[in-house]
């Protein structure tokens, strides 16, 4: 490598990765990793990326990465590299695929495995996890729509466009269904949020305070089943800006006595899990489309309700280590 792309890669800012997978294998590597390569290199004077993480007291650390292609061999000959590798006592052969890698392998499960096959590995635990939760979720499903005084609310909002300088507008309207415990229609009205003439209105639409009257009627007293916490945020918090507040006791996002702080409790989250579909390209719980409506988000928690422990499709459990459980998902 010239020296004069060496200077230019030194004087480059650095890059910094959130997380390990997000670093690229084929581009970057460790102090460490060049020097336990089976041809190890020489790193660049100056690290190209850094990579926050965890150390093994698991405290938060820092970790520098070079870029491959301003590494140089060391000065190691093939004699040298051939007694160096007699002499080691890691493996290197992948016992699943027989890849020959250029770095000691991985442990996982306590078996040692190239990244690809321990990736299968792990994507494999993960589902083995999900499919071992959906009876957890079946139960909390079950005890929910159990609950005679819910209702399962969902709240459509129309935003208005936003004004010429490029600034917010109210809400215009909010479309708010709700059915009961059985799915049973309680609600199906669009409540005005904005003044009456404004471009784009429903027609129809309930005046703010005939609007938040209706809500507090059917659905004061009630406990609420909603896609998030925050879904009828927008809608209540308006109507009070109006001088109509609304009661609403939302329940479904509690977590409940197992939760271990890490999983997303939200309906929305709790669907995600359910659902159990991962991401092909990276093994990350894939995100789930709105239901839109009351009526709908009930059918899905019906669903999870049936969902039985015994059901061959939800028995596929192995032993392997225990991944962590995908937090929140977007969408």
């Amino acid at each position: 490598m010239s020296t004069s792309a060496r200077t230019s890669a030194a004087t480059s800012e650095p890059v910094v990765f959130e997380r390990w997978r997000d670093v690229p294998p084929r581009t970057h590597a460790t102090r460490t990793q060049l020097a336990r390569a089976d041809q190890p290199r020489v790193p660049a004077p100056a690290p190209a990326a850094y990579v926050n993480g965890f150390d093994f007291r698991g405290k938060p650390t820092t970790t520098e990465l070079f870029a491959l292609a301003d590494t140089m061999p060391t000065a190691s000959t093939a004699r040298q590299l051939a007694a160096a590798a007699a002499r080691r006592t890691e493996t290197r052969i992948c016992p699943d695929c027989g890849a020959r890698c250029q770095q000691p392998l991985t442990e996982f499960a306590n078996r040692p495995l190239c990244p690809m096959c321990r990736r299968i590995a792990q994507v494999r635990a993960l589902q083995d996890r999900l499919a071992a939760k959906r009876a957890e979720l079946a139960q909390w499903a079950s005890q929910l729509l159990g609950d005679e005084r819910i209702a399962v609310v969902w709240a459509q909002v129309h935003q208005q466009p936003r004004t010429p300088a490029g600034n917010p507008r109210p809400p215009l309207a909010a479309h708010m269904t709700a059915v009961d415990h059985q799915g049973r229609a309680l609600l199906d009205e669009v409540i005005r949020l904005a003044r009456p003439r404004a471009a784009g209105m429903p027609e129809g639409a309930l005046p703010p305070q005939e609007g938040a009257r209706r809500l507090n009627d059917v659905l004061g007293g009630r406990r609420l089943v909603c896609w998030t916490d925050v879904a009828l945020e927008p809608a209540a918090r308006r109507l009070a800006a109006l001088g109509h507040p609304v009661r609403l006791d939302i329940v479904s996002s509690r977590p409940g006595p197992g939760w271990d702080g890490q999983e997303d409790t939200t309906v929305r989250g709790r669907i995600a899990l359910w659902r159990g579909e991962l991401d092909p390209a990276t093994g990350e719980l894939l995100p789930v489309w709105e239901p839109g409506r009351a009526d709908r988000l009930h059918l899905l928690l019906d669903r999870m309700t049936r969902t039985s422990a015994e059901d061959p499709a939800e028995a596929h459990v192995g032993v392997h280590e225990e991944p962590d459980l995908p937090a929140a998902v977007e969408g």
